[in-house]
């Protein structure tokens, strides 16, 4: 067996390589393995053509491959499916926390706006309801004098219970993250991305929310567009807290430690 230069250009290259192949397991041992027969049987066949030992390591390296190449293209071979989806798991996961705590904040301004505004401009609703539904609704509200004042009433009472629950489940979410971030270290995606991927979707939401809410601000006669509003808002603030933590991301990359 070709002997080969304690620290030369092979034995480098195979310190590198093993660097990058750290967590491949069988499949990355096996590659080393291959790799090292390749080039001592590549440095043999050159040093009998007359090349001298150091001559003939960095021929066969470099006709073997950078070790950065090998080792993509082994992990990407060897790679588990599942873990394909992980980075879009854990974007998903960041982007369901900031949508669900955009939406418990709305559900507090909403309440917040329905007591100083009225509940008819927070969730008031005009349709016509069946003698049925209105009975219902006064069974479900006693307190109110009418069939729209219930019907409303309990509209307001549904709209804010439903965003401060998400808003919950987004604060249970953020602390399993807060609890699980470790086990998902080799995972992450790329924060700019995701946060530029958040501030469109929050972006394209507020403008739509707030363009069917703002233009009737003003006027009395306009009721129910008080959940648009505070959700436009929530949706705006989110998309500019995400473009900035994007941009910052970007100027300083973070290094995650294992």
């Amino acid at each position: 067996m070709t002997e080969l230069i304690a620290d030369g250009p092979v034995e480098r290259y195979l310190d590198d390589l093993f660097n990058r192949l750290a967590g491949t397991g069988m499949a990355g041992r096996r590659a080393i393995a291959e790799a090292e027969d390749h080039l001592r049987e590549s440095v043999a066949a050159r040093m009998a053509a007359g090349a001298t030992a150091d001559d003939a390591e960095r021929a066969a390296v470099a006709a073997f491959g950078s070790a950065e190449s090998v080792s993509a293209a082994l992990r990407a071979a060897h790679r588990p499916i599942a873990a394909l989806f992980r980075p879009a798991f854990v974007a998903s996961w960041w982007i369901a926390i900031a949508a669900s705590l955009a939406i418990g904040a709305s559900g507090v301004a909403l309440w917040i706006s329905g007591r100083v505004l009225g509940s008819f401009w927070a969730a008031g609703d005009r349709h016509p309801v069946s003698a049925a539904r209105c009975a219902q609704y006064l069974r479900l509200e006693p307190s109110s004098p009418d069939c729209y004042h219930a019907e409303t009433a309990h509209h307001f009472f549904e709209m804010v219970r439903n965003r401060l629950a998400i808003g919950v489940l987004g604060l249970i979410a953020a602390v399993a993250w807060i609890a699980l971030r470790k086990r998902f270290s080799a995972d992450r995606p790329a924060a700019p991305l995701v946060g530029l991927l958040t501030a469109a979707l929050a972006g394209v939401t507020a403008a739509g929310l707030l363009y069917m809410s703002v233009p009737y601000l003003g006027s009395v006669s306009v009721v129910g567009i008080g959940w648009k509003f505070t959700d436009g808002v929530a949706a705006l603030v989110v998309a500019i807290v995400a473009a900035g933590w994007a941009l910052a991301r970007y100027r300083r990359p973070v290094v995650t430690t294992r």
